[in-house]
């Protein structure tokens, strides 16, 4: 008995000692067909520019858990490969594949080219492929769909084609799903509707068609769903409603039809909600007043047709509503800034509004951009308007507003852009306007103002456009204007300045256009205009200017359209025409010497 238990310990003693032997060659074996496998993987990138890939090398490191984008665990198992953003070039190896205990693969943010390989099917083990931002082209491989464990997979922006494989349906354990900024085809497969796990559903920027699947619905984990710049159309599925966790939705600029669906309102968590850029069309449901948490209310460029919801009033985390662009109708609601008191941006222009601008717009505090362009409003600029201290952009051309501006202006010192044009506007441009040093863009044209320009706009030194081309502005031009710097433009055609060009204009080094046509100045042009070296655009006519061209005009070599006809100028057109590629050059009525003789052009193209 005592021998036998002898010989059965002797037995297994060497049984272990050969296993232990076995299990050595078998992880010294695996050890060296990793290694081959990595340093095939190295192969396929054809240029590392910064070195990446330096210590991937079997003859000074043969420990590759130590090579730099690789992750070993305890037993040297190789579970994660990063070598994003390397600016590496090549394609992605197919020899991946054989790294079967892989967990994470990463090699976005490179210059790869070539398809996707079907081997990395075989990565069973995988939870993360990160393939972004390269230049990959093929289809996408419909084996990506066995990838059981796969939570993260994100392959956009590259130059992929075809379609979105059903497979991927299959994926149940995904998470995130990236496939923007390809120029995939095809329609969104029902099948993603059983990703019941999936949170990130991104799809923009490729040119997929047909419709959204109702299916989608069922993925009720979803918090970002976006698939706008495609070619869908179809309706919106009243299922999306039920994504109650959904915070971004976007499916901006595509050819959506049909009418927006009142359940969506059921969203609670949404923040972000944009649909501009398709053709809707019937009333904006009432009921998106429910969402709450919503910051970003983007519905313009479509046909939808009613009124602006008052019930958008209720909103008090909105700050941007976008419903530009549309046919609606009826008067802006007094109730719109009852509770929105976060509301930062309202942009709905181009509409068919008519009314008076409510003076209730003035209990959205925190508004800096107002756009009402385009509409067919009436009645006067609200007071309580002027008291919006935030604003930088109000926008109210093309109406027909009456009334003047208030002195009250001046205490939009944030204002950046001021657009009147187009409406029915008249008296006096009060000096106030002098306060607003922020400005950069004043458009005033085409309508009744009058009285002088007030010497105060000289003080706006960030202005860079000044537009009061057909109004009746009298007195002289203010040799303020001298002071800006920044002024590109400056149009002031067609009113009733008289006196002369002041000088000081030739301190406006930026002009590029320059129109003081149609009013009764007199006087010289200015020798300082010479200083004018980024000039295009030189429009002096139906005036009273007598004298010759300076000849410091000579400088001025960016001319391209010239009209300094109907005056009582002479002289020699030298300084304007020599070298000079004009569009239009017209001096019709400039005395030139003929043969020793004054003679009066009829029309002068140089």
């Amino acid at each position: 008995m005592a021998t036998t238990m002898k010989t059965l310990l002797t037995l297994s003693l060497l049984l272990c000692f050969f296993s232990s032997i076995l299990l050595v060659l078998c992880s010294e074996n695996e050890i060296v067909m990793t290694k081959k496998v990595l340093l095939e993987v190295k192969s396929s990138f054809l240029n590392d520019p910064e070195n990446v890939l330096g210590n991937w090398s079997e003859d000074n490191n043969t420990d590759y858990c130590t090579w730099r984008g690789v992750s070993c665990d305890l037993s040297q198992v190789v579970v994660g490969l990063n070598l994003s953003d390397s600016k590496l070039t090549g394609s992605v190896s197919s020899s991946l594949g054989l790294l079967q205990n892989l967990l994470h693969l990463d090699l976005s943010a490179n210059h790869l080219m070539g398809p996707i390989p079907p081997s990395l099917s075989n990565l069973t083990k995988l939870e993360s492929l990160l393939l972004y931002s390269n230049q990959l082209t093929g289809q996408i491989p419909n084996e990506l769909g066995s990838l059981a464990s796969l939570r993260v997979l994100r392959i956009g922006d590259n130059e992929l084609t075809g379609e979105i494989p059903s497979s991927l349906g299959n994926l149940v354990n995904l998470v995130v799903l990236g496939l923007a900024s390809c120029k995939l085809t095809g329609s969104i497969p029902t099948q993603l509707g059983r990703l019941n796990e999936l949170q990130n559903l991104i799809l923009q920027d490729n040119e997929l068609t047909g419709p959204i699947p109702s299916e989608l619905g069922n993925c009720t984990g979803l918090i970002r769903f976006t698939a706008s710049d495609n070619k869908l159309n179809g309706t919106i599925p009243s299922q999306l409603g039920q994504l109650r966790n959904l915070q971004i939705l976007n499916l901006a600029n595509n050819s959506l039809t049909g009418e927006i669906p009142s359940q969506l309102g059921q969203m609670n968590e949404l923040n972000y909600l944009s649909l501009t850029e398709n053709n809707l069309e019937g009333h904006i449901p009432p009921s998106l007043s429910q969402m709450g948490n919503l910051q970003n209310l983007d519905l313009s460029v479509n046909k939808l047709s009613g009124g602006i919801p008052e019930e958008f009033g209720n909103m008090h985390q909105l700050k941007f509503l976008v419903l530009f662009g549309n046919p609606l109708s009826g008067r802006i609601p007094k109730k719109l800034c009852s509770n929105a008191t976060n509301l930062e941006h309202l942009l709905i222009s181009m509409n068919g509004l008519y009314g008076e601008i409510p003076s209730e717009l003035s209990q959205c505090k925190s508004l800096k951009q107002i756009d009402l362009s385009n509409n067919f409003l009436n009645g006067t600029i609200p007071l309580e308007i002027y008291g919006l201290v935030n604003i930088t952009d109000l926008l109210l051309h093309n109406n027909s507003l009456i009334g003047s501006v208030s002195p009250f202006i001046g205490n939009l010192t944030n204002l950046k852009t001021l657009a009147l044009y187009h409406n029915k506007l008249h008296g006096a441009l009060p000096k106030e306007i002098g306060m607003l040093g922020m400005m950069e863009i004043l458009y005033l044209y085409d309508n009744q103002f009058s009285g002088n320009i007030p010497n105060e706009i000289g003080n706006c030194s960030n202005l860079k456009m000044v537009d009061f081309f057909g109004n009746h502005f009298g007195g002289r031009i203010p040799i303020t204007i001298g002071r800006l710097k920044e002024l590109s433009f400056l149009h002031i055609r067609q009113n009733e300045l008289v006196g002369e060009i002041p000088a000081t204009l030739g301190n406006c080094h930026k002009l590029t256009v320059l129109d003081l046509a149609d009013n009764n100045l007199s006087g010289g042009i200015p020798a300082t205009f010479g200083y004018l070296k980024d000039l295009q655009q030189f429009m002096l006519y139906n005036n009273s200017l007598e004298g010759g061209i300076p000849r410091q005009m000579a400088n001025v070599a960016n001319l391209t359209r010239v009209n300094l006809s109907k005056n009582r100028l002479n002289g020699s057109l030298a300084p304007l025409c020599s070298s000079r590629d004009f569009l239009s050059f017209d001096v019709t009525g400039f005395l030139v010497k003929f043969r020793g003789r004054w003679e009066k052009s009829l029309i002068c193209l140089c």
